[in-house]
């Protein structure tokens, strides 16, 4: 299973504090664990051996990912958080991305619809559910994210098509973090 993260790296000392921050897990199609082979130990800020990204790199691929996307009208990209020291795996970038986006247009979806169980805004309802029902191709979830989680976001996509806002509003709560700013 791959596992998606970022680690703070700071010089050799006796006891070397890491930071893991898991952005998300799945299956790989092929190799090993690309962070297996990261010398952390001894890496002051460059990318390290094994294929992990420093922060800039890391911003790169998300501003890439974040290229191909669109959000919601009024909504802007929060930009990736560049922090000293921290290098990722590839994929941390587009996967922050991606789930950015799903969050707003799922925050877009939950805003339009309302309460009852007919939306409130019935166009920009649809249009957020045109966008959330292309989620599954994305590759937050077609390379870094488990059956379970595949299932479960389908289920919940149903339950919205179906005019059920509360596993959306559950999911917001629990996987959405609140704007913060960057910089």
């Amino acid at each position: 299973m791959k596992r998606l993260t970022a680690v703070a790296v700071r010089p050799a000392l006796p006891v070397v504090p890491l930071i893991l921050l898991l952005a998300g897990c799945g299956t790989q199609d092929s190799g090993a664990d690309v962070a297996a082979g990261a010398d952390t130990e001894s890496t002051t800020g460059a990318v390290p051996e094994g294929g992990a990204m420093d922060g800039t790199t890391t911003a790169s691929e998300y501003d890439l990912a974040a290229a191909d996307l669109s959000l919601p009208e009024g909504v802007s990209w929060r930009g990736y958080r560049i922090e000293e020291g921290v290098v990722s795996e590839p994929g941390v970038g587009l996967g922050t991305a991606h789930w950015e986006w799903l969050c707003a247009w799922q925050a877009e979806w939950v805003d339009a619809h309302g309460r009852g169980p007919e939306p409130a805004e019935p166009e920009r309802a649809n249009d957020a559910l045109d966008h959330l029902r292309a989620a599954p191709e994305l590759a937050v979830f077609t390379e870094y994210s488990d059956e379970g989680t595949r299932q479960a976001y389908a289920e919940m996509l149903r339950r919205a098509e179906a005019g059920d806002p509360e596993g959306m509003r559950r999911d917001i709560d629990v996987n959405c973090a609140p704007a913060e700013p960057v910089g």
